[in-house]
């Protein structure tokens, strides 16, 4: 179990750095692209211009955080449940090509 949650641990961890260091950086130079589109799509911002910092909250938001004036950064949890709504996204996305793939046959 451990050797499957660790990279997922690792990657939410780059990106923590990555929209602390770098937050206007281009999201889609750093974050994979499938990731980005979903994530954009979800939040409404476009994908060409979202910032590593959107799409981070992008993420947190859909593991619940609210993003308020006077609320700190999100938590572990909350990105973590962010992340794994949007890799369900992405399955679901992915088995949808492959579906209608197969029905053009």
């Amino acid at each position: 179990m451990l050797g499957i949650i660790a990279p997922i641990a690792v990657r939410l961890l780059q990106l923590r750095v990555l929209s602390r260091q770098c937050p206007d950086e281009l999201a889609r130079a750093v974050i994979p692209t499938d990731i980005v589109l979903v994530v954009a799509h979800l939040s409404g911002h476009p994908a060409k211009t979202m910032t590593v910092q959107q799409c981070w909250h992008g993420i947190a938001r859909h593991g619940g955080y609210l993003g308020r004036k006077g609320d700190g950064p999100p938590g572990w949890k909350t990105l973590w449940l962010g992340w794994m709504y949007i890799q369900n996204v992405l399955q679901g996305m992915q088995l949808a090509s492959l579906l209608s793939n197969q029905l053009d046959l």
